[in-house]
């Protein structure tokens, strides 16, 4: 069973290791390569029929803070980061306790000792982790659901591991832990959509050469 668990985990790492990279590839092709800044335009006069510069014409929304700055929908890569290291410390953990468990059990340079230490630090970190990025990113819904999954469905795992062989245990838990993660990383890591801001409006002026034009401009 524990051999079995171990060749789990490992693939499970590869996977992780794989979504991560993909994910860091996919976010370094989105951003736009650096330009050169183009130069400021000349200053123009006011025209008939026209609104100075850098004010809105009648009709034009106007911009607010909440309409210039994006939120970034989704910090899953966050979570993929933080999945990886704990998968790492878990393999490694795992693999150099198994002298220790199926060997002589000799622990003269404190091996044993540190290789649980890793292997219940990567289990612990895989289980909060995700859930404190959660919170970091006011999406405490998100961590409780998040700490939900990562406790409820490897539990299931493990007790169909008991009911069945090798194996098929070891598949089984590696099944639950992926479910686990994917619905946390695609599901589960998104921020929620920004309000719609309330309608503005301002009254513009626009001067012309027989006089002035009224207007009204607003958000909606």
């Amino acid at each position: 069973m524990v051999l079995a668990l171990v060749e789990a985990m490992s693939r499970l790492l590869a996977v992780v290791c794989l979504a991560s990279c993909l994910v860091s590839a996919s976010i370094a092709t989105a951003q736009p390569g650096m330009t050169e800044p183009s130069p400021p335009p000349p200053p123009s006069q006011p025209v008939a029929g026209q609104a100075l510069p850098g004010q809105p014409l009648p009709g034009q929304p106007v911009a607010g803070p909440d309409r210039d700055v994006p939120v970034p929908l989704s910090y899953k890569k966050s979570i993929i980061v933080a999945d990886s290291i704990a998968g790492g410390m878990m393999i490694g953990g795992a693999v150099l306790l198994l002298p220790c468990v199926f060997g002589d059990g000799a622990d003269d340079d404190g091996i044993c000792a540190v290789s649980a230490i890793g292997l219940l630090g990567g289990l612990g970190t895989w289980v909060v982790a995700s859930p404190i990025i959660h919170l970091a990113n006011d999406n405490p819904s998100g961590a409780g659901l998040s700490l939900l999954l990562r406790l409820g469905l490897p539990a299931v795992g493990f007790a169909l591991a008991e009911s069945t062989d090798d194996a098929v245990g070891g598949y089984a838990v590696l099944g639950a832990v992926s479910a686990a993660m994917l619905i946390d990383w695609f599901a589960l890591a998104k921020h929620d959509a920004p309000p719609a801001p309330p309608p503005r409006y301002m009254p513009t002026v626009t001067p012309t050469l027989g006089g002035a034009t009224l207007g009204l401009s607003g958000a909606f």
